[in-house]
């Protein structure tokens, strides 16, 4: 898909005015394979929970707490995490964007990424070649599908991440970029990384969190 974990500054993909609207210790880290776990049965889990391997695709939950259906969640692709663990925020957001990743993946591609690189794929999705002074209504009507698409939000957790995912050849493509908003200078490009990972891999993997947390 091309996603977008994060706000852009100043983008009308994440402006203000379009955002979607305790931990004692660290106990243990845990592999869930089971498809079957409902962790609903627990009020408060401080435990760190890793659903699928780190070196392919994980997703990392912590801090789950099944009364508010909040919780901390962090990615792992190809052994590179996308996300830190310090945000505790709602998992609906999250939730909706992962059932929306592997129900509709067939849809998460462009013919125009053929002849574009990464770098092109990432600036294209997210409009970073736009000026956002001079929008037309076609370029707002691209920025809705994005946000629809490729540019799909997960909630505060992620979003210090600005990120694009397609689907292509059986694999899901994530592009995404670390910024540090505070800063004050984000240079999306400069920070760009890829990954590639299995479909089988994702969709098993994102099933296994949402029978957990559903």
């Amino acid at each position: 898909m091309v996603f977008c974990f994060g706000n852009i500054p100043n983008s009308p993909l994440t402006g203000a005015s379009m955002q979607p609207v305790l931990c004692l210790r660290y106990l243990c880290l845990k592999r869930i394979k089971s498809s079957n776990l409902n962790f609903q049965t627990l009020d408060y889990m401080t435990e760190s929970i890793l659903f699928g391997e780190k070196d392919i695709f994980s997703i990392e939950l912590k801090d789950y707490n099944a009364k508010q259906h909040t919780g901390k969640i962090r990615l792992w692709l190809n052994g590179q995490q996308l996300g830190d663990l310090k945000t505790q925020d709602e998992l609906y957001d999250a939730i909706k964007s992962f059932k929306f990743l592997i129900t509709s993946k067939e849809t998460l591609y462009d013919k125009a990424f053929d002849l574009m690189t990464n770098e092109q794929i990432f600036s294209h999705c997210l409009l970073l070649d736009k000026n956002f002074d001079s929008f037309t209504e076609d370029d707002y009507k691209l920025v809705n599908q994005m946000r629809e698409t490729f540019s799909r939000w997960f909630g505060e957790q992620l979003d210090n991440v600005v990120h694009v995912i397609f689907f292509k050849g059986e694999y899901f493509h994530f592009l995404y970029s670390y910024n540090d908003y505070a800063s004050g200078k984000i240079e999306y490009l400069k920070n760009l990384r890829y990954s590639k990972v299995p479909s089988e891999n994702v969709e098993n993997v994102i099933l296994s969190f949402l029978n957990a947390v559903r």
